[in-house]
């Protein structure tokens, strides 16, 4: 699912079975953030640029487990 707005954009991505990871673009200052990547792969293909903020809501596998691959990946 794609949500357009004027200043910022969302995207849910599927992760694992039951879950979904967001990845939220800020257009005005062209900053992005990611949220809940359990399978950082899956997200890789809507990345225009490196994000610049890892957030996770809470400390379960399903929500966290692609964290440590990104931040290597992008030096988060």
């Amino acid at each position: 699912m794609h949500r357009e707005y004027a200043k910022f954009s969302v995207r849910a991505v599927p992760m694992l079975e039951t879950n979904y990871g967001y990845l939220l673009h800020e257009h005005t200052n062209n900053l992005t953030a990611l949220i809940d990547i359990a399978e950082p792969a899956k997200i890789a293909k809507y990345l225009e640029q490196s994000p610049s903020l890892l957030l996770s809501t809470h400390h379960h596998a399903d929500h966290t487990d692609g964290n440590l691959q990104l931040i290597k990946q992008y030096a988060l």
